[in-house]
C-alpha cells in the first residue's frame, strides 16, 4: 500500500487507486467512480489468490484491509476513513466479466484447429464459424472442447 500526501479538498475521495495482479502477474487496474470499485477482466481470468496494491490519502485507513481479502470474485464493501472522520466513504467492489472476441469469420477444418480454438478462451466470434472441411486424414470428430460459454455474433 502507498500513501498520497493529503492535498485533496473536502469531500474528494480518499481511495486513489487499486490494482490487481493475477497468478500470471498481469496488472488489472480497477476503475474507482461514484463510490464503486470495478475491475473488468476476461471471463476466463481468475482472481483467486490475486495480489492487490492500493493507494490511499495520507492518514486514511481502509476496512477491511484489501490485503486480507482472498475471494475477489465476489462483491465487497470497503469503508475508507479519513484521520478526522469527516471524509469517510464507502466503496462497493464488483467484478465485470468481459468477452474474448475474434474479428471476422473463422473456419476450423481439422480436429487440431478445433482443439486449439477451444484452448484459446475465445467466446465470441464476430462473424461466421464454420467447423469441418474436406481433410479426410484429420476430420473433426469431437466438439467437446467447445462446450464452454460461447456465442456467435452472427446468430
Amino acid at each position: 500500500m502507498q500513501r498520497r500526501e493529503d492535498r485533496t479538498a473536502l469531500g474528494q475521495r480518499q481511495l486513489h487507486s487499486i490494482v490487481f495482479a493475477d497468478y500470471r502477474r498481469r496488472h488489472l487496474p480497477a476503475v474507482i467512480r461514484d463510490g464503486r470499485i470495478t475491475v473488468s477482466i476476461p471471463y476466463n481470468v481468475s482472481l483467486e489468490d490475486a495480489q492487490v496494491s492500493y493507494e490511499l490519502c495520507e492518514h486514511a485507513s481502509i476496512y477491511p484491509d484489501p490485503a486480507t481479502v482472498a475471494d475477489w470474485d465476489q462483491e465487497w464493501q470497503f469503508l475508507v476513513s479519513s484521520y478526522d472522520n469527516q471524509n469517510d466513504g464507502t466503496y462497493l467492489y464488483t467484478v465485470e466479466r468481459t468477452d474474448i472476441a475474434t474479428d471476422g469469420s473463422l473456419t476450423l477444418r481439422t480436429q487440431a484447429e478445433v482443439d486449439a480454438f477451444a484452448r484459446s478462451g475465445i467466446n465470441t466470434v464476430e462473424g461466421n464459424l464454420t467447423i469441418g472441411g474436406e481433410d479426410e486424414e484429420n476430420p473433426v470428430t469431437n466438439l467437446d472442447g467447445l462446450k464452454t460459454s460461447f456465442r456467435s455474433a452472427a446468430t
